[in-house]
């Protein structure tokens, strides 16, 4: 009866044990998550206040006057590929908001993130490739007036 009880109590030692072991293990993927999911709202935040330098150049481009047939084109072009960065930015806000309260298992979360932070990168790239180059044809448009 001693070796019953005793078999039983550690039994019941090593379950406890377990689950401690599974609850870290729980709040390690909390943890986890929560450390990627700052990380997406860093490269959000770095980006976000860009957008108004965005639309300060389609602005300023879509009001300028006497802009010379040979450049229309050009100006055309700059406002769409600007509109596109703007888009891309909607767009990706839109993708990795879906996982801010997501209960997807662990593994498919973090890939999830992973991928959005990839595309966050790109549309990082592409709204920071579009003011420069923005910016650039309306120096070069400033000065031929």
């Amino acid at each position: 009866m001693r070796f019953l009880l005793l078999t039983i109590m550690a039994v019941s030692f090593l379950a406890a044990q377990c689950g401690d072991s599974a609850a870290k293990t729980v709040e390690q993927q909390k943890v986890e998550a929560d450390k990627k999911w700052d990380e997406l709202m860093a490269l959000h935040d770095g980006v976000m206040p860009q957008m108004g330098e965005v639309n300060r150049i389609k602005r300023t481009l879509r009001s300028m006057e006497n802009i010379p047939a040979t450049m229309q084109t050009e100006v055309d072009q700059m406002i769409e590929r600007l509109d596109k960065s703007d888009e891309g930015m909607m767009s990706w806000m839109a993708s990795f908001g879906k996982y801010s309260n997501s209960d997807l298992p662990h593994e498919e979360l973090m890939a999830a993130y992973e991928k959005e932070m990839e595309k966050g990168k790109a549309v990082e790239e592409t709204i920071y490739s579009s003011i420069k180059d923005g910016n650039a044809l309306l120096a070069k448009l400033k000065g031929q007036e």
